[in-house]
C-alpha cells in the first residue's frame, strides 16, 4: 500500500488527515489570526472555509479513524507515541524508493476527541516513519499541550 508512483504532496496528506479529524476538508491556512497591527487596528480573524465534508460513510470513517486512534497505542506503529499523555489519530508512513534511504513520513491529528490541530511531517531520505518524521511530530505536539489552550 503506498508504494509505486504515487505523487502526494505533504498539504495533500494533512487535508486528508484534517478530514480524519473532523469529517470536513478545509481550505488551508497558515495563520487563524494576524495581531498587534499598525495603529491598533483590530486582528483580522480568518475563518476556516468547508471544501467538502461527508465523503466517506459514517461507518468507514468510524473504522479508519479508530484505526488512526490505535496506530499510536500499544500495538501500533507510532511507538513515540504511546506514552504520550494526550490520544492521537495517526498514520506513520515510509515511502520507498529506487535508490537511498525512504522517505519518513508521519501525520497526525490531536488531540483525538476534540482535535484542534493537524499535522504532517516528511523527512526526505530519512527512514521509517515511526522512528524519524513520528519523534518530530511528537515533539511539536508535546510542546502545543504545554503551551497552547486546547
Amino acid at each position: 500500500i503506498g508504494q509505486g508512483f504515487m505523487l502526494t504532496t505533504p498539504i495533500q496528506v494533512n487535508l486528508m488527515t484534517s478530514y480524519m479529524a473532523s469529517g470536513k476538508i478545509y481550505k488551508p491556512h497558515v495563520v487563524s489570526k494576524i495581531e498587534n497591527l499598525p495603529n491598533n487596528a483590530a486582528a483580522i480573524e480568518i475563518s476556516p472555509k468547508i471544501l467538502s465534508e461527508d465523503l466517506a460513510s459514517a461507518e468507514n470513517f468510524t473504522v479508519v479513524r479508530n484505526g488512526m486512534r490505535q496506530a499510536c497505542e500499544q500495538g501500533g506503529t507510532a511507538f513515540p507515541f504511546f506514552n504520550a499523555p494526550y490520544k492521537v489519530g495517526c498514520k506513520t508512513g515510509t515511502a520507498e524508493k529506487a535508490l537511498g534511504n525512504p522517505h519518513a513520513w508521519f501525520s497526525a491529528f490531536a488531540p483525538f476527541e476534540n482535535p484542534q490541530i493537524t499535522i504532517t511531517v516528511i523527512i526526505e531520505d530519512g527512514g521509517e516513519g515511526s522512528a524519524v518524521a513520528a519523534p518530530v511530530a511528537r515533539e511539536i505536539l508535546d510542546w502545543m499541550f504545554q503551551n497552547k489552550k486546547f
